[in-house]
């Protein structure tokens, strides 16, 4: 996957590159109107707050346990469910991009955060951390069905304190009060 691709992918997930963009008008869909301000469906085991996300991936991190980095991140249907159609402003009609091209963003972004979990794991995976300083070094993202906050930036500090890791995640999401990481990936 290019760099160019990738980076469409994420800018268009938050909506710097619209579907519009993207797509013939006549391949837009519009579905019923989002006023109601509720997504067709929860996120599954979202945390209750950033804080206790954060706990749960440094957790995973150190017990190096793939499966719960995944289970961290938002699934294929939630991608499909909320964040594609609930990326317009509050009120707006929901939007159903082309199939195909709703299949390439999340290919990409999916494989990308696998690639990037592995190597949180082989960098940061299998220690505690004693101290940990959240940064998020962008403003909130308000959509119709979810708020996304970002860039997650961790520094953090293992026994000892001598050493200090920066450690950047990407962006997290909140639909109804849970919280989950979109990807893991970062903007550079």
């Amino acid at each position: 996957m290019s760099r160019v691709a990738m980076s469409i992918a994420v800018l268009w997930v938050f909506g710097v590159v619209t579907s519009a963009d993207l797509l013939e008008p006549s391949q837009v869909v519009h579905a019923a109107s989002v006023s109601s301000g509720r997504p067709p469906m929860a996120l599954h085991g979202g945390a209750r707050s950033i804080e206790s996300l954060i706990d749960r991936f440094l957790a995973a991190l150190e017990a190096r346990d793939e499966e719960a980095l995944e289970g961290l991140r938002v699934s294929e249907e939630e991608y499909r469910q909320i964040i594609v159609p609930g990326r317009v402003p509050k009120g707006a009609e929901a939007r159903h991009p082309a199939k195909r091209n709703v299949d390439y963003f999340w290919g990409v972004m999916d494989y990308k955060s696998d690639m990037y979990a592995a190597n949180l794991i082989r960098d940061f995976g299998g220690r505690a951390y004693t101290e940990r300083h959240l940064e998020l070094t962008r403003n909130a993202n308000e959509w119709a069905w979810y708020t996304a906050h970002g860039e997650v930036r961790l520094l953090l500090v293992p026994p000892g304190g001598q050493e200090k890791y920066l450690l950047r995640t990407g962006w997290i999401v909140e639909v109804d009060g849970a919280f989950k990481f979109l990807s893991y990936e970062y903007d550079g």
